[in-house]
C-alpha cells in the first residue's frame, strides 16, 4: 500500500483505486499543499530543542534552503512558508515576511499563502 507523503505520492495513491478518485471528487477535489515551513516549524519554541537544536538554528537562510529543496524535489502547486504572529508567541516566525520576499519577491498578489495567526 502506498501512503502519500507529498503531492506526487498523493496523486500516485489516488490513482491506485477508482474508488479513491470517486471519493476525492465527491468531497470537491481539495488541492493538497505543502505546510512544512509553517506547521512543520510552529511547534518549535525557545524552550524546545529538536534533532537540529533550538528554533534559533532555523535562520531565514536555512528556511530558504528548505524551501528550495521542497520546490526542487516535490514542486508543490501550493505552499505555506510562514505565519504572521507575534514573535513573543512564536519566535520561529519572526522572519516570515523576509522569508516570503526571498521565496517569491514582493508581488503579494500572486502568493498570499501565509497564515495570519492571532
Amino acid at each position: 500500500m502506498i501512503y502519500p507523503v507529498c503531492y506526487k505520492s498523493f496523486i500516485n495513491w489516488l490513482n491506485t483505486d477508482q474508488n479513491y478518485n470517486l471519493i476525492y471528487e465527491l468531497i470537491g477535489s481539495p488541492k493538497p499543499f505543502d505546510v512544512t515551513l509553517r506547521d512543520g516549524l510552529q511547534n518549535l519554541s525557545n524552550k524546545k530543542t529538536t534533532l537540529f537544536g533550538s528554533y534559533e538554528n532555523f535562520t531565514t537562510e536555512k528556511k530558504y534552503e528548505i524551501y528550495k529543496i521542497i520546490m526542487e524535489y516535490y514542486n508543490p502547486e501550493f505552499i505555506e512558508i510562514g505565519a504572521i504572529v507575534s514573535s513573543k508567541i512564536l519566535p520561529i516566525f519572526a522572519d516570515s515576511i523576509e522569508l516570503y520576499k526571498n521565496c517569491f519577491g514582493t508581488n503579494i498578489l500572486n502568493y498570499i499563502f501565509m497564515s495570519l495567526l492571532e
